[in-house]
């Protein structure tokens, strides 16, 4: 009985077999842009049925449980192999909707469906910071973008371009997607070619998701004439000092300084005597100008002389930044080893020196690197005036010191000079008198004693007339 019974489960399961290999139709929902599980509002999308018996020749799609749904086509198609798909279908906006797709025919009829939510499409908004600014020629300034996203779709980006020619993008302005309700903010350097027209130009910047319309928003930019290295007088020296004839300047601009972002002035000019400068603020800064000059001398109002020999001397000025919103600036300079090897320097004692409230104050300075030509430093100050680089020689006498005070010190403090007289008298009379009194206590000291201990001997002995024969 039992054996029977098992062998009727195992007929039983095999002929349930086909039905459980058999999937439900799988439907699927695809559109480009749109985030997962979900279409964009009044856009095409694509509805696809695939594991479709083949047997089956006939489709229907169902929107009847897709109240915003539209299609262009027939609902019900013919087919002929294991999948179908309907391409015009659009859908308002709305909440959670279900469309369902059925096949049937020469087959045991099947379906399946999907279920998705309609959003709106990415919407931007973006504000520019500030719309009006200035910069000179070859250099850069700041623009500050808040985008915002008023769709209910994540914006995919993209890109961010800028034109005309004579701008373009120096750093930042690399936007990621932003969710559907949130905003982003960015900061832009845009740098004006050494060749962009002067006078007043409007920068045009276009913004440009993937999945949504581009906004193009623009800034006036005053672009000053003139280049940003300018010789003045004639001549001069490839940096060996102060002497040369020639002084030459080095300018740059920032529209905005934000805190915690570093700035960077590229000189890279060994006759200028800097490499860059690095500026760090505490609050925020706007149109800002540094001004490196090269020094023919020590200026004028400078009173005070500084110790050591001078490679160079240098002003940096700055333009609405003072140096109680300077947080830290860090100062890289090279000086010619030809320079250190002519005026026999330690090159660990080189340093650059800042003027300020009419004393020299050495900052703190560190080699950083060093090449066939140069010695790289960089020394931190925390403000812009008049400057010097300078080294201390190497001195002979660190190292022969200790020989010349070895020879001459036994001289000085072995054969002292030994006074002759005492008060006028010879200094061997008066040494004799003090022997004389010493001989003298010592005698007496001796008398005294052998007197006292001989008188208790003789009170000892009788009188001679006591004596008996």
């Amino acid at each position: 009985m039992m054996i029977r019974m098992k062998f009727t489960l195992m007929i039983l399961f095999l002929l349930l077999i086909p039905s459980l290999v058999s999937a439900a139709v799988t439907v699927s929902i695809t559109q480009s842009g749109a985030d997962p599980g979900s279409v964009i509002a009044e856009r095409t999308f694509t509805i696809s049925g695939s594991n479709l018996d083949e047997n089956c020749n006939s489709a229907t799609i169902d929107l009847s449980e897709c109240g915003v749904c539209s299609i262009s086509e027939n609902e019900t198609k013919t087919i002929s192999g294991p999948s179908v798909s309907w391409t015009t279908l659009t859908a308002s906006e709305a909440d959670s909707q279900k469309i369902t797709v059925s096949i049937s025919g020469t087959c045991t009829p099947d379906s399946g469906y999907v279920t998705f939510d309609a959003k709106t499409a990415p919407s931007l908004t973006v504000s520019v910071d500030p719309t009006s600014t200035s910069v000179t020629q070859g250099s850069t300034f700041s623009l500050s973008l808040n985008i915002q996203n008023n769709g209910e779709t994540t914006a995919n980006f993209g890109s961010i371009t800028v034109s005309p020619s004579y701008f373009s993008i120096s750093s930042g302005c690399s936007p990621s997607n932003i969710l559907g309700g949130q905003s982003s903010g960015l900061s832009c350097t845009i740098a004006a070619s050494s060749s962009a027209p002067a006078g007043s130009r409007t920068l045009s910047i276009l913004i440009s998701p993937t999945n949504a319309d581009s906004v193009t928003k623009t800034a006036s930019v005053t672009v000053i004439a003139g280049a940003t290295t300018t010789t003045l007088g004639g001549g001069g020296g490839g940096g060996g000092g102060p002497s040369g004839p020639a002084e030459k300047k080095k300018t740059h601009t920032w529209t905005m300084i934000t805190p915690g972002v570093v700035e960077i002035m590229h000189v890279n000019d060994p006759d200028i005597g800097l490499k860059q400068i690095s500026i760090n603020v505490r609050n925020r800064a706007n149109n800002v100008k540094i001004t490196v000059t090269k020094l023919v001398g020590k200026p004028a109002s400078v009173v005070h002389n500084i110790s050591g020999k001078v490679f160079k001397y240098m002003e940096i000025n700055a333009v609405n930044l003072v140096d109680e919103n300077i947080s830290e600036a860090k100062i890289q300079f090279p000086v010619n080893k030809s320079w250190i090897i002519r005026n026999n320097i330690n090159r660990a004692t080189v340093a650059l020196n800042r003027y300020h409230n009419n004393v020299w104050e050495r900052l703190q300075t560190t080699e950083i690197s060093e090449d066939n030509d140069y010695v790289y430093y960089e020394a931190i100050s925390a403000g812009f005036t008049t400057f010097a680089i300078t080294g201390e020689e190497v001195t002979v006498t660190t190292t022969v010191a200790p020989v010349a005070t070895t020879s001459t010190i036994p001289v000085t403090t072995t054969v002292p000079a030994i006074p002759s007289e005492v008060g006028g008298i010879p200094v061997w009379i008066v040494g004799l008198v003090i022997v004389i009194v010493v001989v003298a206590v010592i005698a007496f000291w001796i008398y005294r004693n052998r007197q006292e201990t001989a008188l208790p001997v003789e009170t000892e002995l009788p009188p001679p007339e006591e004596l008996s024969y």
